[in-house]
């Protein structure tokens, strides 16, 4: 009888379905793995069951009973923790006081037991000792670890409380190697014990060594489940991508200029490695893969928002030494980010106070009439569709497509040679997004060149005249012509074997 079971599930956000009618149960004594693309329902269907969301329609299980879940406290009442992949560990806090951050252990008058806080913490801590790193211990502040650590200290979290239903979603994106399998012994030794386990991962190497069912989903619905034993690698693939989604979807017209614009060879940072490109004017090159491989990093050191470790750059036929943004924007770089809350707009600043910046970097002049440059930024403005009543409007006032057109307005005033456009649509409605691609696409007619990382697949497919494929952090593919396929592009991202 299956401990946990999910019941034609359904969850829409406005017009956006994320769960249609999902079905799912999952045995005692079993690893259960859930795999699909971005937006497919994984981490919503994990979100519902663990009471961090609530299902518009549908049952829980537990035990064969229905089971009510309005928040994460009824969840672990019932015996479900979740390991979520947004972080919730306290910066300020030791270790040990993360691990244990909602029981901590107490004596009289509700004072925290330290001494049975150490001992608890220390049980858990041992399991990853020879993992964590020297500069890691349970009397650590949170703020001063890695990001690996971090993550494992969110598994700790997870572990010491010690449910019969444990829910990870995406919990080895930042850990090597060897913390991997660390934490694979781990999981089979609670399997062993009778646990349950829920396991999301796009690393398909990690569903095959650590589950027994996987669990395909695809446009908010369960498309299979079956026995990993009974299933391979390229049938997931073609599951997770659907039949009709195999043939190519290249749209846009041969670029036949062949004048490099920009070139990097062996380039290597942080998250990348050895990358070697060469774009020509007017060619848009995609980077693809799962989120995290790299490709932002990439953009932003070729920017210069970051620095690279080693290689060469040129644009043109100049080579460029310890660049930075001001350099690149000199040398007709532009660097857009879909992050825009983050890396985008300024607050509590104006429509042209937030456009202005940047053609004053460019143009190198201490001081510039803001007359001369109005008009210009309205018009690029119009250009993108913006809807705005005056450029001295707050930016917060405007809706999450606007302030973003706002943000590559602020680029486009320099008629850039080379954009670097850094998942520039995300969170951004239907429109705002055709209106943008439709700007990429006439200023690469106009020779502009485009290195483009998007989270949306059918966006790299459509607007892209190549794509690399990043694998952990190298280029695993490349895909041209034919080869430029939602098949190609998934194998290449999910085959840890590259």
């Amino acid at each position: 009888m299956p401990i946990l079971e999910v019941k034609n599930i359904s969850k829409r956000y406005g017009a956006t379905t994320a769960l249609n009618n999902c079905s799912i149960s999952i045995n005692e004594s079993e690893i259960h793995t859930l795999i699909g693309s971005n937006g497919s329902g994984k981490s919503t269907l994990c979100k519902i069951i663990s009471g961090s969301v609530q299902a518009d329609a549908g049952d829980i299980l537990i035990r064969n009973k229905i089971s009510i879940i309005n928040n994460p406290i009824d969840a672990k009442k019932l015996g479900i923790s979740t390991f979520y992949q947004e972080l919730s560990i306290a910066n300020h806090a030791t270790v040990e006081n993360n691990i244990f951050m909602t029981h901590l252990p107490t004596k009289f008058f509700l004072l925290i037991d330290h001494k049975k806080l150490r001992n608890k913490a220390s049980k858990i801590f041992d399991l990853f000792k020879d993992v964590v790193g020297n500069d890691f211990s349970l009397t650590t502040p949170v703020s001063q670890l890695r990001e690996d650590q971090r993550q494992l200290v969110e598994i700790m979290k997870v572990l010491a409380l010690n449910t019969q239903i444990m829910i990870f979603d995406e919990p080895t994106s930042a850990l090597d190697r060897a913390q991997v399998e660390c934490f694979f012994k781990i999981l089979k030794n609670l399997k062993n014990q009778g646990r349950s386990i829920i396991f999301i991962s796009h690393r398909m190497d990690e569903i095959f060594q650590v589950g027994d069912k996987v669990t395909v989903l695809r446009d908010a619905e369960i498309i299979s489940t079956n026995k990993l034993k009974d299933i391979d690698q390229n049938t997931i693939i073609k599951r997770m991508i659907g039949e009709k989604n195999i043939s190519s979807n290249h749209k846009r017209k041969n670029n036949n200029i062949k004048i490099p614009a920009l070139t990097i060879k062996n380039f290597s940072g942080n998250n990348f490695e050895d990358i070697s490109l060469e774009i020509s004017q007017g060619e848009i090159i995609g980077l693809g893969g799962l989120h995290g491989q790299g490709q932002s990093n990439l953009l932003k050191s070729i920017f210069g928002i970051t620095s690279s470790k080693s290689g060469i750059m040129y644009v043109g036929q100049k080579q460029i030494y310890k660049t930075n943004p001001r350099k690149s924007i000199s040398k007709g770089l532009s660097y857009i980010s879909g992050d825009r809350k983050r890396d985008g707009i300024y607050p509590g600043r104006s429509i042209f106070e937030n456009i202005f910046p940047i053609h004053f970097y460019k143009k190198n002049k201490f001081f510039a009439h803001r007359n001369k440059i109005q008009p210009l930024a309205a018009e690029t403005l119009e250009m993108l569709k913006t809807i705005y009543s005056n450029i001295n409007q707050e930016i917060t006032n405007l809706s999450g497509g606007n302030q973003q057109k706002v943000v590559i307005a602020r680029w486009l005033v320099n008629s850039p040679l080379i954009l670097l456009l850094d998942d520039p649509a995300k969170g951004i409605d239907l429109s705002s997004k055709s209106d943008l691609y439709s700007i990429i696409n006439k200023l690469a007619e106009k020779g502009v060149s485009i290195l483009l990382y998007s989270s949306d697949d059918v966006e790299l497919l459509t607007y892209s005249d190549r794509i690399l494929v990043f694998n952990n952090g190298k280029v695993s593919r490349l895909l041209k012509g034919l080869e430029k396929n939602k098949y190609n592009l998934y194998e290449a991202s999910y085959d840890n074997r590259n």
